[in-house]
């Protein structure tokens, strides 16, 4: 019994010499078994090339390759006046010499004079109820070209509009023309891409390749092209590549390795597809969007990020607006992530994103806009008192909207 009595108290003093707070610090090298950041990684800093004066807005996208400058506009003390009342449009206008020329909805062409705002002449022999969703238009060399819902293209002289030829299409033409290389090139609701000369409207490709079983194009879409290269997007998410001499060298799946490829899901590319150098850059609807080789149609980057207004391109950057409201700023390089954004809320919407004064510029459904510096993401809010119901026109410092309820307005500094 003692015996047993001494052990329980050996045990006991050891117990309670090991159970002190004091803390004895072991000897030896030691390492970490959770990883932890040593420092935050400095965000990438966005640049921007200086602001230009935009003279003129020859065509949708503003050129060929649909790459815009970054533009001035002062939106400080503005004015505005109507250029056209009741006149809905569906692509916007485009500008030369201080001359408008914008197409309604029904087939209606009108040049205005934008020193006093008078019609210089107009043209309604195509304005039919039939044609509910016209074409487009697109200068060159004093040359307007206009496509119509009917299928025809017709090129006027832009000073006293008259008719200098016509020819027509086997099928309906929503989208507005690309013109380069001394070239007409159209997409047509039957998914053919037709290429016409300037000059004569004679037939270069009868049919550049008819992708409806496929392949459907996008209706109301218009090609990007640059130097000898050209692209077209379709809405089953696919991307064709092909020479402006006609000939088709790549098709390209825009959502190739996306779970987002299911059944049921929207894949149209709604926006136009931009050229920069020698990348597309291009933006699907089901939410991916990705950077490809002009040359050969290889994929450089894919990202989930996707939306219906087309890439934004910057020295060092590319601007994704999403579906669903949100700007997603990528390394223009390898899609890396650089910040991203949420614009629209449930009580404020917005929309036609573009570069302003150096600065991210949204129109709002509320009259107003909404200007988003590129590195602070700091915001600031403008009333403008309209709303626009296409992508706005920036040219000679001056804003032009086409406004939901059918006007196109001007907005422009207070004399």
């Amino acid at each position: 019994m003692p015996y047993k009595f001494l052990v329980f108290c050996c045990c006991f003093l050891f117990l309670t010499a090991c159970s002190t707070d004091e803390k004895i610090i072991l000897e030896g090298d030691r390492e970490t078994v959770f990883e932890t950041k040593k420092e935050t990684k400095k965000q990438k800093q966005i640049i921007i090339k200086n602001s230009i004066l935009a003279k003129n807005y020859p065509q949708k996208g503003y050129n060929s390759s649909h790459i815009f400058p970054s533009i001035k506009v002062d939106f400080e003390d503005l004015e505005s006046d109507e250029i056209l009342s009741s006149f809905p449009m569906s692509n916007p206008p485009v500008i030369s010499e201080n001359k408008l020329f914008a197409q309604s909805k029904n087939g209606i062409v009108k040049a205005v004079n934008l020193e006093n705002t008078e019609t210089i002449w107009e043209f309604t022999e195509l304005a039919k109820a039939s044609l509910k969703n016209s074409g487009g238009l697109a200068i060159s060399d004093k040359i307007l070209f206009a496509t119509f819902g009917n299928g025809e293209i017709i090129a006027f002289d832009y000073d006293d509009g008259k008719i200098l030829w016509r020819t027509k299409t086997k099928s309906a033409i929503y989208g507005s023309p690309t013109l380069a290389n001394g070239k007409i090139f159209i997409q047509t609701k039957d998914n053919v891409i037709s290429i016409y000369s300037q000059k004569d409207g004679k037939l270069v490709d009868s049919q550049l390749q008819n992708l409806k079983n496929k392949h459907p194009l996008l209706k109301g879409n218009s090609v990007a092209i640059k130097d000898n290269f050209a692209v077209a997007g379709t809405t089953t998410g696919n991307i064709i590549f092909f020479k402006t001499s006609g000939e088709i060298y790549r098709k390209q799946k825009l959502y190739e390795n996306s779970s987002r490829r299911k059944a049921g899901v929207i894949r149209d590319i709604v926006a136009l597809p931009v050229i920069e150098n020698n990348t597309v850059f291009v933006s699907g609807m089901n939410g991916t969007a990705g950077a490809y080789n002009l040359q050969t149609g290889d994929k450089k980057w894919e990202v989930p990020y996707g939306g219906m207004t087309s890439p934004i391109i910057v020295e060092n950057a590319v601007f994704i607006f999403t579906s669903g409201g949100k700007i997603v700023a990528l390394d223009k390089n390898n899609g890396d992530l650089i910040w991203e954004k949420e614009v629209n809320t449930e009580d404020e919407k917005y929309n036609f994103p573009h570069i302003i004064n150096n600065k991210i510029v949204f129109f709002g459904d509320d009259e107003n806009v909404l200007l988003l510096d590129v590195n602070s993401k700091n915001e600031n809010k403008i009333d403008i008192d309209c709303s626009a119901l296409i992508s706005p026109v920036f040219v000679n410092n001056e804003i032009f909207l086409a406004t939901k309820n059918g006007n196109l307005i001007r907005l422009k500094k207070e004399q």
